[in-house]
């Protein structure tokens, strides 16, 4: 069975360095069968801004920060030519491939909760989850920190009704209803996703 990376790029890692989302996707691509899930980074915290002053409701809101995903989405198809934007009916995998999920324009607003607690951590779940009938998945959130803390220490592994955020809650629900770990990572540090993708770990958290 092929296996196929679905990584989550979270927008705190433009935030803490925005020059690294470009070593990041060259990191990714070293995978030969790569599907990024985009975060919402800025775009996504103005739309939390206007739904806060306005009070837009679930539904428009949810439909934001699924967009404000394709918005960064865009971004990160801008800092490579290995990727090609794609809805989910046209991941194709069989001779390889190097993908950046446009979730918007999959409509993933209809398939998922309307709240604010479904992010970009839970499409990454949920879209690990429909490939894996057809492919083995490796999941890995790329963020700003190096995994998830207990009690001030660093863990390699957690179960992930134990994790007290960095991964958001119905993501975590998601993840015990499929059986899918994701494991966490600090994109920020320069090799690590490289370490991840070529030899199959690094510094980190398993979250299962």
């Amino acid at each position: 069975m092929k296996e196929i990376v679905v990584a989550k790029v979270g927008g705190s890692v433009a935030r803490r360095n925005v020059e690294r989302i470009k070593g990041v996707m060259d990191e990714l691509s070293l995978a030969s069968r790569v599907v990024v899930i985009p975060g919402g980074w800025v775009f996504a915290d103005f739309s939390r801004l206007i739904d806060l002053r306005l009070k837009l409701g679930n539904k428009t809101a949810h439909r934001l920060g699924i967009m404000s995903m394709e918005m960064y989405a865009e971004v990160l198809l801008g800092t490579s030519q290995e990727f090609e934007r794609a809805k989910t009916n046209e991941l194709r995998f069989e001779s390889g491939g190097k993908y950046v999920l446009m979730p918007y324009s999959s409509k993933l607003y209809e398939l998922l909760p309307e709240s604010w607690e479904v992010t970009s951590d839970s499409v990454t779940v949920w879209i690990a989850n429909e490939l894996r009938s057809r492919y083995r998945v490796r999941v890995i959130k790329i963020t700003d920190v190096d995994g998830i803390y207990v009690n001030g220490k660093l863990v390699e592994k957690i179960r992930a009704e134990k994790v007290k955020g960095c991964l958001d809650s119905y993501s975590l629900k998601l993840i015990r209803k499929y059986g899918i770990s994701v494991f966490v990572c600090n994109g920020v540090v320069e090799g690590r996703v490289k370490s991840y993708i070529v030899e199959g770990q690094t510094l980190g958290t398993l979250v299962y």
